[in-house]
């Protein structure tokens, strides 16, 4: 499927869908063109759903597949999305073992069966305690007309056309407290008996309100 001008984008794109309907093809044998009208071998790609500005993009060592190469096809190859690749850059590796314990879906699932949504604000306050802070305040923002052009994913898009609940204190995060959010339903205070955010429910009382909490971190 090669030229002098590189692969054949519309030919390249009829055979990877003809192969995604056979459950038994050999992945390490598929080559797919790649954004620079290149082919790379199907492990050496992501889909890009974020950013190019983003620039740990530059740190995966692989290759964004073609544009005209869409997300549903992506999907059906298996083709990991470069959102997901950057979140699992961002993380520590290190903790990967101890923080995948436990199945993510299932534990939110399970902690919002068991606890109740009235005591939520209070494992807010709780953590805000924790973190020495002097203020805490909720603000509920109505407002749907907000549309900006760098999200994490298209997935996102349809979240800015929903009301926004922000908790905010005046602590500072640690990298601590970053591991800790990481760590659900464990926190990163299991050592530190005095505190009473320890078990992480703080982080997975967010899930009462929405199906995506942001932590946003102010200079």
């Amino acid at each position: 499927m090669l030229n002098s001008r590189g692969p054949d984008i519309d030919t390249s794109i009829i055979v990877l869908e003809e192969i995604t309907q056979h459950a038994s093809y050999d992945r390490a044998a598929v080559l797919v063109p790649t954004a620079d009208d290149r082919i790379c071998a199907l492990e050496s790609v992501y889909y890009q759903d974020a950013p190019r500005t983003l620039s740990l993009s530059t740190s995966l060592n692989k290759s964004p597949l073609h544009r005209k190469i869409s997300m549903e096809l992506a999907e059906q190859l298996e083709v990991p999305f470069l959102s997901s690749e950057l979140l699992e850059l961002c993380g520590d590796e290190d903790d990967d073992e101890e923080q995948m314990a436990e199945d993510l879906r299932d534990r939110i699932e399970g902690f919002l069966r068991e606890n109740d949504v009235h005591y939520a604000v209070n494992e807010f306050l709780a953590n805000a305690d924790d973190a020495k802070a002097t203020k805490f305040s909720i603000l509920l923002d109505n407002r749907r007309d907000f549309f900006g052009t760098h999200v994490i994913s298209p997935a996102f898009e349809t979240l800015q056309s929903s009301s926004y609940i922000i908790f905010h204190n005046d602590a500072v995060l640690s990298n601590l407290d970053f591991s800790g959010l990481r760590k659900v339903g464990r926190g990163g205070k299991t050592d530190e008996i005095d505190t009473h955010g320890r078990h992480g429910l703080g982080a997975l009382a967010f899930y009462y309100f929405t199906d995506v909490s942001t932590t946003i971190t102010l200079p």
